[in-house]
Formats: structure tokens, C-alpha cells, sequence
């Protein structure tokens, strides 16, 4: 069993890349998951590219710096809410698949409980050996 915590998932900004157009700024942030070993086997790692713009208020004086800020934590905004989908898209998945595997694995381990027991009667059958 594998133990997990909250603090065991992170999404890091790997790279951010700003575009300008007039007043206008885009932030275009890639961002990965960070979590332990064993998820990334299961279920692969996360990572993608997301956009989100900043614009000027007509009524307010432009600030490059400001807009990059704004941009970025809007980006960095999507970025959660598109991961914490993706996670949960990808948690459905897998527990589809076990409820699909449950009964193939109760009944693989019974046919190998009978196979055993059939094998230490056929073995007694062949040699009079009590086990």
C-alpha cells in the first residue's frame, strides 16, 4: 500500500514566456506535476503549456511589470484547475479499470486455490505422500 499525502503532490512552473501585443500581456507558463515515484508509474507525468493575457483597463495607465504579474498568476490560475482535471480524469480511468479487473482477479485467485489443491491431491494420488 502505498501512503500519500497531500504535501507528496506539487505542480512546478518550469518556464514562463511572455508575449506583447500594445498593451496587452500574455503569459504562457509550462508546468509539470511533481508527485511520488509510484504515481508517476501509474499514471504517467503531467505536464503542460498554459496561456492567459492580461489587458489594460482603458482607464488605468499601462505597467509592464503589473501586466506580467497579472498574466502569470492567471496563467498559473488555469494551470491548477487544468491539473486538478487532469488528475481527476486520470484517478476515474484508473479506478474504471480495477472495477473492470475485480472480478478477474477474484477469479484467477480461486482457480489457482482449486489448481493448488487439485495438484497436492493429484501429487498424493501419485506418490501415497501426505502433505
Amino acid at each position: 500500500m502505498i501512503n500519500l499525502d497531500k504535501s507528496d503532490f506539487k505542480m512546478s512552473v518550469f518556464d514562463t514566456v511572455y508575449y506583447f501585443n500594445g498593451e496587452n500581456v500574455t503569459a504562457e507558463v509550462y508546468v509539470g506535476l511533481n508527485a511520488p515515484e509510484k504515481f508517476h508509474e501509474l499514471f504517467g507525468y503531467i505536464s503542460m503549456t498554459v496561456k492567459a493575457t492580461a489587458r489594460c483597463h482603458p482607464d488605468d495607465s499601462y505597467d509592464k511589470e503589473k501586466g506580467m504579474q497579472v498574466a502569470r498568476a492567471k496563467a498559473e490560475g488555469r494551470a491548477y484547475r487544468l491539473m486538478r482535471n487532469e488528475l481527476i480524469r486520470r484517478w476515474n480511468t484508473a479506478l474504471d479499470i480495477m472495477e473492470t479487473l475485480a472480478p478477474l482477479k477474484a477469479s484467477f485467485i480461486e482457480k489457482a486455490e482449486n489448481c493448488d489443491e487439485h495438484n497436492k491431491e493429484y501429487v498424493h494420488r501419485i506418490t501415497g505422500d501426505v502433505f
